[in-house]
């Protein structure tokens, strides 16, 4: 989609992925955001939550949230103010109940492109890490769908010789276009 294409309201708190403090007014300032080695400029955008609140309007439920995970996104443009990708990565600044659940993005993303034709690369705990309840996820997976290559990155594990509280359970979903 071009640029122009999104709506004005809705997203707050633009700012360049590679530089936080470098904010911007409009999704057309993105031309002040370095760019990446596919030529890209990255942009981090937060919903509006006067514009966006789903159910209670208490604190700890607001924020920029994908299938009830809190997480940071990022807009991918182009040099023809074309939207190549979306980043969506789980926010680890969030309550403990909802990091120890953030892995699952992860699979929500995979069972939303749809269950078959994922390309898997799983790693086996490394000598510092290990399973959470007998649990342990790190993997890559990824399929092309509808002219988008799909990346998801899941990881749930814990130091070994660390506290319970220091775990990983993150996931990334990328979904860029192909050209």
């Amino acid at each position: 989609m071009k640029l122009g294409e999104i709506p004005a309201g809705g997203y707050v708190n633009l700012r360049c992925a590679t530089e936080a403090e470098k904010t911007l007014a409009s999704w057309f300032d993105y031309k002040q955001c370095a760019v990446d080695g596919y030529g890209r400029h990255a942009v981090h955008f937060e919903f509006d939550e006067k514009t966006n609140v789903l159910g209670s309007l208490d604190d700890k439920y607001r924020g920029t949230k994908v299938g009830g995970h809190p997480v940071i996104l990022t807009l991918l443009i182009d040099h023809t103010e074309r939207v190549v990708g979306l980043d969506i990565e789980t926010d680890n600044n969030t309550r403990l109940f909802l990091r120890k659940k953030a892995h699952m993005l992860g699979r929500q993303a995979m069972s939303f492109y749809g269950d078959d034709g994922w390309t898997c690369e799983r790693r086996q705990p490394g000598s510092d890490e290990a399973p959470i309840g007998g649990l342990f996820i790190r993997e890559r997976c990824s399929k092309t769908v509808d002219g988008k290559d799909i990346v998801v990155h899941r990881d749930f594990y814990r130091p070994l010789h660390g506290e319970l509280k220091d775990f990983v359970s993150t996931a990334k979903i990328e979904v860029h276009s192909i050209k």
